[in-house]
Parts: structure tokens; C-alpha cells; sequence
């Protein structure tokens, strides 16, 4: 499975690292707008198949510990685990606390959210020690009315103060365009390189065979956890 599609020249011509790390940019940003639409949506099976795409990614970047986390996540949606904990780790996914479409936060998000600011009503008490704090914030707390910028801000339904009521980003897109475009950012020139990046190149994935090794070997590990249990 290839991630990032290297661009194929000959041995005589210099690799271009700016378009590779430009095309491996825009890959990014595009596979992480595609990840927020689907979360704002509550799409829970397009966040379960975005979860086969980072199983590859953990192979090749050589992070077993996630590597095993995301491949017990696929099995027991396709199988492994109840049919009402796999509809409730499929559909139960997000929290909408604002209503309306396409409002929805993750909720480990919410979580933090939540646990935070419970952590900062304990500590304005002064009343109890760091000890009970920490305890304390491991469970869901209340929510103050301030919190409520905080998920405006990441729905997108802030609210700007700004002239005329909105924030303006035209000018600022139009001048970052016009820059870039005198880059010639995704044609071939040898030799291009970033200063912060000057040998980036695009990694594809080579070892499917031990990769889907590994995931037989896992696979029958859980096997074997379920007859013991």
C-alpha cells in the first residue's frame, strides 16, 4: 500500500525534496480536514476506516505499542468484541453540546475539557490537598459557562468582535496565494530543497508481508484471550 506516491526519475536527475515535502503536506491536510468532517458529523464508521489507514502508518513509522492499539480497535468492530459495545465504540464516539449539525467534538476532547476544569473549581477552593485533586480530576466534573468559548471556537461557531462582525482572512489568503504560486509547488525541479527540511522524502509502505504477519500473530492472540475468558 503506497501512502505517498514518490515522483519516479532517473538516477542522472537530483530528487526534488521541496515537492516531495509539499505533496506529502498537502496529504496531511487533506486526510485531516476529511478527519474533522467526519468527527463534526458523528460519522462513526468513517472514523473506524481512518483507523486502517493509521495502522499502516504505525507499521511504517515502527510504533508497535499504537500498532496493536488500532489493530484491537478494528477487530472488535469487525467481529472480536458484543454487538452492543461494537454499535456503542462505532456510533458513541462524539459529543454534540452545542445541537445542530455538524457540532460534534470528540469526546476524549470533552473529557479533558471537563476534568480541567473541574481541576481549576478544586484549586480556587483551597480546601483540599493535591492528592484529592488528582483524584478528583480523573472523573467528569461540571462544566462552568466559560467553557462554552472553547467549543464554540472548535465548531467553528465562534461568535468574532471584529469590524463589521466577522474575521477577515481574504486579504491574507489572497497575499499567501500569490506568493506561493511563483513556487511552482508541485512541479518537478531537481534539486529543490527547505532549509528546515532539506533531505525530506516520501515514505510507502514495503513490507506488507511481515505487516500482515504481524496482524495474523495479534489476531490469534485475541483468539486465544477469548476462549480463556
Amino acid at each position: 500500500m503506497v501512502l505517498f506516491q514518490k515522483c519516479e526519475k532517473s538516477n542522472k536527475e537530483a530528487e526534488d525534496h521541496k515537492l516531495n515535502y509539499n505533496r506529502g503536506l498537502l496529504w496531511r491536510g487533506l486526510n485531516d480536514r476529511i478527519r474533522r468532517t467526519a468527527v463534526r458529523n458523528g460519522d462513526g464508521p468513517a472514523m473506524i476506516r481512518f483507523w486502517k489507514l493509521d495502522l499502516v502508518q504505525f507499521h511504517i513509522t515502527h510504533h508497535p505499542k499504537y500498532f496493536i492499539l488500532a489493530h484491537r480497535l478494528i477487530a472488535g468492530v469487525n467481529g472480536f468484541l458484543p454487538t452492543k459495545l461494537r454499535e456503542d465504540i462505532i456510533w458513541n464516539r462524539t459529543v454534540n453540546y452545542t445541537g445542530g449539525r455538524g457540532s460534534n467534538l470528540e469526546m476524549d476532547l470533552v473529557n479533558e475539557f471537563l476534568n480541567k476544569d473541574f481541576i481549576n473549581s478544586l484549586h480556587m477552593t483551597g480546601k483540599m490537598t493535591d492528592e484529592t485533586i488528582d483524584r478528583h480530576g480523573k472523573i467528569v466534573g461540571g462544566l462552568k459557562t466559560e467553557i462554552n468559548s472553547i467549543y464554540d471556537t472548535m465548531t467553528g461557531q465562534r461568535t468574532w468582535h471584529a469590524v463589521g462582525g466577522c474575521n477577515r482572512r481574504r486579504t491574507d489568503v489572497i497575499k499567501l496565494i500569490s506568493h506561493l504560486q511563483k513556487e511552482d509547488l508541485f512541479n518537478y525541479h531537481g534539486g529543490r530543497t527547505y532549509k528546515s527540511f532539506k533531505k525530506f522524502t516520501l515514505k510507502s509502505c514495503n513490507s506488507i508481508g511481515s505487516m500482515l504477519t504481524k496482524i495474523e500473530r495479534l489476531s490469534k492472540k485475541l483468539d486465544r484471550r477469548k476462549r480463556i475468558l
